[in-house]
């Protein structure tokens, strides 16, 4: 089998959990584009275990970057780098400025492992005992990437809603959930104005149509 190994699409993902397997690694990958190659290495004698993944084209590699930079993974800060642009000696040293310099939102989470057919309505919904405002999912070409952002009024219903949704099972799937970066916040908030406009266009679209079918 042969698989693209240019290195603009290749990631390397450090600092994983000791017990990681190459299946769980591409599980997660996944969801954001096509894996084409997955590896870990966790052997006894490797103090932090860390691997590699291929995705089909670069654009997708840098989808799967954007997103798992910085992922808690069993209770690892996980990093994610280009591999043409990873110097593998240096992954502890970024790991800690993950950890350091990454400000957290105080009220956007992170979701992801959503069943690909969940609209952002239903997200809404499943987080609406924490009284959720608004969510935003990741979508291309009119599909759902399975993963997405939920902001909630205040910093105690999103660390609530962590506490209690992380793994939560909906259909098939089991649901992983953290606090976003602050620099996502704003992919909450543009939606949000996107979708407001979109639906009072489509609102008002349905009041003409109601119109001329009276007249």
């Amino acid at each position: 089998m042969t698989y693209n190994n240019d290195n603009n699409c290749k990631l390397f993902v450090g600092n994983l959990p000791r017990h990681l397997t190459y299946h769980e690694l591409r599980k997660l990958f996944d969801q954001v584009g096509e894996v084409k190659f997955a590896k870990v290495l966790n052997r006894e004698n490797i103090k932090v275990p860390y691997g590699f993944v291929i995705m089909s084209n670069e654009n997708e590699a840098k989808r799967a970057r954007d997103t798992f930079d910085g992922y808690e993974l069993d209770g690892r800060i996980i990093n994610v780098e280009i591999s043409s642009q990873n110097k593998q000696g240096q992954n502890q040293r970024k790991v800690r400025k993950y950890q350091q310099d990454k400000q957290l939102s105080d009220r956007v989470m992170f979701v992801c492992n959503l069943p690909y057919s969940l609209g952002e309505n239903e997200l809404v919904e499943l987080f609406a005992d924490f009284s959720c405002e608004n969510a935003a999912l990741v979508v291309k070409d009119g599909q759902s990437k399975g993963f997405g952002f939920v902001r909630f009024p205040t910093e105690e219903l999103l660390k609530e809603a962590i506490r209690m949704m992380n793994n939560h099972k909906i259909g098939d799937r089991y649901l992983k959930v953290r606090k976003a970066f602050k620099d996502d916040d704003v992919k909450v908030e543009s939606k949000t104005t996107t979708n407001s406009t979109e639906n009072f266009q489509t609102q008002i679209g349905q009041e003409n149509q109601e119109e001329e079918e009276q007249n």
